[in-house]
């Protein structure tokens, strides 16, 4: 029943997660204007460290609003490639490992189904990072779409 903006991150992220948690965070407001029923989504693909207490207080040093949900790789790992973004661990038999993953912001509608992938920019020595004021145009216009 909402509008979902969704990614794949997790809380030991050094650079992408928070990041793009501080900027969804500064035009959240842009977002809730465009469409009341907004939410931003945080999936974490690191279970074994990321529980249900500890993506409460991260998500909410960026806003009270963002939700978090994570799960058991068989089922998490099924969901976040049919939206079409990737995850993958390297050496998780480490205590402080890093995880690779996508980039990339989903948008899905109060319907449940997909309708954009907002992919980051890449540029040499800097964090990707999608653009926000892209983001917003574009869910605008998508918001407008949908209700004619």
């Amino acid at each position: 029943g909402q509008w979902t903006f969704l990614f794949v991150s997790y809380t030991f992220c050094p650079d992408i997660c928070p990041t793009t948690l501080a900027v969804l965070r500064s035009v959240y407001p842009a977002l809730k204007k465009i469409a009341p029923e907004s939410q931003v989504v945080f999936i974490s693909a690191d279970p074994q460290r990321d529980d249900v207490a500890r993506l409460k207080t991260y998500t909410a040093f960026f806003h009270p609003d963002f939700k978090a949900a994570t799960g058991s790789h068989d089922k998490l790992f099924p969901f976040v490639r049919n939206l079409g973004l990737i995850y993958s661990i390297a050496d998780q038999g480490e205590r402080d490992y890093l995880i690779d993953h996508s980039a990339s912001i989903v948008l899905i509608n109060p319907e449940g189904k997909l309708k954009a992938v907002f992919r980051p920019q890449m540029k040499e020595g800097q964090v990707p990072h999608v653009v926000m004021a892209t983001l917003v145009s574009d869910f605008a216009r998508i918001v407008r779409l949908e209700g004619e």
